[in-house]
């Protein structure tokens, strides 16, 4: 949600296709928009600003992602690159800048990006047996955390200073067996969820 009356939520219709509705006023009447044809569900969404979001899901031919820069009247399908199992998560800090996470297969971790408003979705560089990524947040157009599990019980964060273009580990308090979802604001702080071994966890 860019502003306090603009909103995007995603998911699917009761027809079996990938659906996404609007507010203008706060949340009091939500629209249906019309998406591209072979879209069967999706899963995130990001709104920058009142006129530019993004959200991924599955089409009749695998991982999509989709765009609209003029707040929804139509949306259309990006090309991304191969070698993606599954994606994820995405959020678009800028109208040029997102990045999308999820797992080159189901036991690896993996990532892409855009820093010309989708018109190039390009694979990031992750650490070796970075695990599945399931979230991901960024404070500005460079700054990026991502977040999932790197093996059987052992949670994973993953941080990026360039856009995407490499990113590296970073140190977890001990005892997290799983991060599900990642917030992090202007400044830089960021606030995550998951699973601990005595239950739910926020760090």
């Amino acid at each position: 949600c860019p502003t306090t009356a603009d909103c995007w939520a995603v998911g699917s219709s009761t027809s079996g296709t990938g659906a996404v509705v609007a507010t203008a006023d706060g949340g009091k009447r939500w629209t249906a928009q019309v998406l591209p044809t072979g879209i069967t569900s999706l899963d995130s969404v990001s709104c920058p600003t009142t006129t530019n979001c993004w959200a991924l899901g599955l089409g009749t031919s695998g991982n999509v992602i989709v765009a609209t820069t003029n707040g929804g009247k139509s949306w259309k399908e990006q090309s991304l690159p191969n070698g993606i199992y599954l994606l994820a998560d995405l959020y678009c800090p800028t109208t040029f800048t997102c990045v999308a996470v999820g797992l080159a297969s189901p036991f690896l971790g993996f990532a892409i990006a855009t820093t010309n408003g989708g018109q190039d979705w390009l694979a990031d560089s992750l650490p070796n047996e970075t695990g599945p990524l399931t979230g991901v947040s960024c404070s500005t157009a460079e700054h990026c955390w991502a977040v999932g599990t790197a093996s059987a019980d052992v949670a994973d964060v993953v941080a990026t200073t360039n856009a995407g273009n490499t990113w590296f580990n970073q140190q977890l308090p001990r005892g997290l067996a799983d991060v599900d979802d990642i917030w992090c604001g202007a400044t830089g702080s960021c606030r995550a969820v998951g699973l601990a071994s005595n239950g739910g966890v926020a760090i």
